[in-house]
């Protein structure tokens, strides 16, 4: 299993799908989120009493940095991810091949995003250069710099 923390602010329905999405088995989830006003409050409400049977730690964040080292320091596996209420799981995840990669020691990082469709970063509006390593079964191995 993999502990897993998604950050959400004012994205109930967002949140949603990707809760949906997800295989819940192969994780722990933990979700931190905001609102900022009534109606958004009201709608991760009604998501949270839907998710309740579901094992989901919920965090209504009151100082974020806080509430994330809480949410690490208590986690009790070996693997730990963390996603946003935007992400969306498009095909079943193999959780051994996951894990299979993570045993490597030449692994830093293992990404359920990154891939040659990852074309710009928007966030520095750039185009992304990524090299590939290697190419093995739809695992993709890159060389960071």
């Amino acid at each position: 299993m993999i502990d897993c923390l998604i950050f959400s602010s004012d994205r109930a329905m967002q949140l949603d799908l990707l809760l949906r999405s997800m295989e819940k088995k192969f994780f722990n989830i933990n979700i931190i989120y905001k609102s900022s006003n009534d109606k958004f409050e009201r709608g991760y409400d009604k998501l949270i009493k839907e998710n309740s049977i579901n094992n989901i730690n919920w965090v209504k964040e009151k100082n974020f940095k806080k509430n994330v080292l809480e949410v690490l320091q208590n986690s009790k596996n070996e693997y730990f991810c963390f996603f946003t209420d935007d992400d969306v799981f498009f095909e079943k995840l193999n959780i051994e091949k996951v894990e299979k990669q993570m045993n490597n020691d030449d692994i830093f990082c293992f990404s359920l995003r990154l891939g040659e469709n990852t074309k710009k970063c928007y966030t520095m509006n750039t185009t992304n250069v990524l090299i590939p390593l290697k190419k093995e079964k739809n695992i993709i191995t890159y060389l960071t710099v």
